[in-house]
């Protein structure tokens, strides 16, 4: 009867250990697929038009996992002056 005993407490710790390894092989490779991307991103769209005065933002999306990112786009500095005309109180 300990013979038993020990073989079925033997079968438990095998398969513990098994799981064990099974679960960390699973992890390694999840954390190596992450490491390994490479992000493709679009040509991206202007988000935020800039001004004459303020910047704008430009944002891009990989096209493998969604993930986003920003840059800003320059305020044009290009502001568009109007000549007028003051008449003098007559």
């Amino acid at each position: 009867m300990e013979k038993q005993s020990t073989r079925k407490f033997l079968k438990l710790v095998v398969a513990l250990v098994a799981l064990f390894l099974l679960g960390a092989s699973a992890l390694m490779l999840a954390s190596c697929k992450e490491e390994q991307h490479v992000h493709q991103w679009d040509a991206g769209t202007v988000t935020t038009q800039p001004t004459c005065s303020t910047d704008g933002v430009k944002t891009f999306t990989c096209s493998g996992c969604g993930e986003t990112r920003s840059e800003p786009v320059p305020a044009t500095n290009d502001h568009a002056w109007e000549k007028i005309k003051v008449y003098a109180n007559s």
